[in-house]
């Protein structure tokens, strides 16, 4: 399963289809491969180690880096034009999108 997170340039955040296989930010890309060495040092399981190690290449490489930014700016773009944008941010401000602002000013109200 692990491996389905690998993009073969940088590490993906999500598979559900719906999101575009949404690549990872910088920071939360970075943590991981941290996180994944330590694991693999705990529980000794060389995979972990392997991909951690892989990971960080990428986070080394130049044309990686550039890769994935690109990526993530590109995917952060359609997420925006299809509305998928506005639902994210509201699990950060608490606050309803825009449209569903809309859309519940249209709803009759209960009596």
């Amino acid at each position: 399963m692990l491996g389905l997170f690998d993009a073969g340039y940088w590490s993906r955040s999500d598979l559900r289809p719906a999101h575009g296989l949404m690549p990872e930010s910088l920071t939360i890309h970075a943590r991981q491969t941290r996180q994944l060495r330590v694991l693999g040092q705990i529980t000794g399981h060389a995979r972990l180690a392997r991909v951690a190690a892989s990971w960080a290449g990428y986070g080394r490489s130049p044309p990686c880096l550039l890769r994935a930014e690109a990526s993530v700016l590109a995917w952060r773009a359609a997420q925006a034009r299809s509305g998928w944008h506005d639902w994210t941010r509201t699990l950060h401000s608490g606050r309803a999108p825009a449209s569903d602002k809309v859309a519940a000013a249209s709803r009759p109200k209960a009596s």
